[in-house]
């Protein structure tokens, strides 16, 4: 019994440092990239979502850190939205790509928050390639609607601003490798544990 109780104490400290480390990793309005991936290694696309953290906003729960657009690519269209939710025990990692070019500087924290209010249940119709995840994350955080999908299987695929250089985005991301094989080979062995 004493065994046990000692168990149960010890799980209970692993999730409370767990839950506590994944706050700790992000600042307000941090772009999160999640991989999607085949179990051969490799990132399909990403999902992207805005770190919120503890910042209060209308509808959001106290438990909820991020913010994201979600929904199927299929239909109906009607379960797509931007809402706030949990970070949770998912592959993950920062990804704010367009920091440091001079086009598109970083929102301040009250525009950031602004631009979630605004897109906060009002994402508009969800559009692989047109209306994404990437575009309103990007969006939010910079204030101009981008998706790269870069090292992806769907790079390229996105439509952006025809004002947007995509290619100087890319060359600056190429001098910075950003691979998510690593990563993709740990989501499906995070799935399959989760699954099996």
């Amino acid at each position: 019994m004493r065994t046990l109780i000692i168990i149960v104490i010890l799980q209970l400290a692993i999730n409370l440092i767990e839950a506590n480390n994944e706050d700790l990793e992000f600042e307000f309005g941090d772009l999160i990239a999640f991989p999607k991936c085949n179990c051969l290694g490799k990132s399909v696309y990403k999902h992207y979502a805005v770190y919120v953290g503890d910042k209060e906003f209308d509808g959001k729960k106290k438990e909820e850190n991020i913010f994201e657009r979600t929904g199927p690519v299929i239909t109906p269209r009607s379960l797509s939205d931007c809402i706030f939710t949990r970070l949770g025990k998912k592959v993950y990692m920062k990804d704010n790509y367009l920091d440091g070019l001079e086009k598109y500087p970083k929102s301040n924290e009250e525009r950031i928050m602004a631009q979630i209010k605004e897109k906060y249940h009002k994402c508009g119709t969800y559009g692989l390639f047109k209306n994404n995840c990437e575009h309103v994350a990007t969006y939010v955080r910079y204030g101009v609607s981008v998706s790269i999908q870069h090292d992806t299987h769907v790079e390229g695929w996105c439509k952006n601003d025809p004002s947007i250089n995509v290619q100087e985005i890319l060359d600056r991301m190429n001098a910075k490798p950003f691979k998510f094989d690593e990563n993709c080979s740990n989501e499906c062995q995070f799935e399959s544990r989760k699954h099996g």
